[in-house]
């Protein structure tokens, strides 16, 4: 005999905020991206959308604290160096532009 269980449903989905959907979908492309650039790209834009959403004065408790989690995660994606990424010059080598 089975039961019928309630779907698992994310809080955050249930929220009428675009910017709210777009920072989790954002942060989720971010972290199946298969390229730091595209993971920054995607980090960067849920962090725009989780501000919006944190700066919002009609924003409600709960989608601040998903707002809020989302900018931390985006942040963190955005800070944290990869094997990947940019390779910057020495310093004895001066950027160019600067004499």
């Amino acid at each position: 005999m089975t039961t019928p269980h309630q779907p698992v449903v994310h809080h955050a989905a249930l929220s009428s905020k675009p910017a709210l959907a777009a920072a989790r979908a954002d942060l989720h492309d971010a972290l199946r991206a298969d390229d730091d650039h595209r993971r920054q790209q995607c980090a960067r834009s849920a962090l725009d959308s989780a501000a919006e959403v944190l700066l919002d004065p009609e924003t409600t408790q709960l989608e601040r604290t998903y707002a809020g989690r989302y900018f931390n995660e985006a942040s963190a994606l955005i800070t944290t160096p990869t094997a990947t990424g940019p390779k910057f010059p020495p310093r004895s080598v001066p950027c160019a532009g600067r004499a």
